[in-house]
């Protein structure tokens, strides 16, 4: 695998992109007869008039896209996984359908720390207060994928006053320490007043063992037993007072995010959850869903996952 290969497809999200597609097939195995069809499709991510503003006020770090058209507007908050950095490609979209969002940065980006632990969710709930106030609306939607998806359910059952719906995409239904490295695995991702969020048992070295394997499905056996325990480090969702929508891929090889998002179902249920909840789970989709307007001709290719490298 090239040692440059790219996580995703990189895309600008301020012009389209047309992505040209060539099928070609045998009329008969062996035949020198070949056809072919071609297919065209534009991808686009922001529409004219959204405008990006690019956020550094006090140790508060992201992007922010508002609509084209005057406020208010329905408020949301981006949070990102493993990679860091900020959601633009998702906030430029979202803005584009008119929701005032704030694609958050808490690692990983300049003026940040550069890896995934002890980040307090202080720093969230500044940014909730920070795009409720600009986007003039009483609460704000959380959106997150994979350890962003544990991480929108985190701040969610902490400050459910503040949110007005939660999307958690590929999630976790408990809370993992720090990512990605021995230091970082002994520390917790998430901390409030300064305490560590309780996590789920974790043993890096073990973790590397399975990085080095050829076999990626391996990295769902380092995961499943914590998250079928939904004991250590079970993320209280039934505290969140707000819809619930999990999205999950049958086939996500990282992590079983579908299984993790039954339990958060299941959880609900006991609880007598008054809120709308729902999960959708799409069969023969990875870890990659809900990303938007994913290039599906292009999966084939080696566009690595910031942990697994794979």
């Amino acid at each position: 695998m090239p040692a440059d290969a790219p996580m995703l497809p990189r895309l600008p999200i301020n012009r389209p992109t047309t992505i040209n597609y060539t099928v070609t097939a045998e009329t008969e195995i062996g035949s020198p007869n070949v056809q072919s069809s071609k297919a065209s499709q534009m991808i686009g991510y922001m529409a004219p008039g959204v405008v990006r503003k690019e956020i550094a006020e006090g140790n508060l770090r992201g992007v922010y896209f508002s609509p084209q058209n005057e406020g208010p507007h329905p408020a949301v908050m981006l949070v990102t996984g493993s990679g860091g950095g900020a959601n633009e490609t998702m906030g430029a979209l979202l803005a584009s359908k008119g929701f005032a969002t704030l694609a958050i940065a808490h690692f990983s980006y300049e003026g940040r720390p550069s890896t995934l632990m002890d980040v307090p969710l202080e720093y969230f709930r500044n940014g909730m207060d920070w795009v409720r106030s600009t986007a003039g609306a009483e609460r704000v939607a959380l959106v997150g994928r994979s350890r962003g998806g544990e991480g929108v359910l985190v701040i969610a059952s902490h400050w459910p006053e503040k949110v007005g719906a939660v999307i958690a995409n590929v999630p976790s239904n408990i809370a993992w320490p720090g990512c990605c490295g021995v230091e970082e695995a002994n520390r917790p991702t998430w901390t409030l007043n300064g305490k560590g969020i309780p996590t789920a048992p974790y043993s890096f070295e073990e973790g590397k063992a399975f990085h080095n394997s050829t076999e990626i499905r391996n990295w769902r056996r380092f995961f499943m037993p914590a998250m079928l325990a939904d004991d250590k480090g079970v993320i209280a969702v039934e505290k969140i007072e707000a819809p619930i929508l999990l999205i999950s891929g049958e086939a996500d090889a990282i992590w079983s995010s579908s299984i993790a998002s039954e339990l958060v179902i299941a959880r609900l249920k006991r609880n007598n959850f008054p809120y709308f909840y729902e999960h959708i789970s799409y069969s023969g989709v990875g870890h990659f869903a809900a990303v938007p307007q994913s290039i599906t001709s292009m999966t084939g290719r080696p566009f690595l996952h910031p942990i697994t490298k794979t």
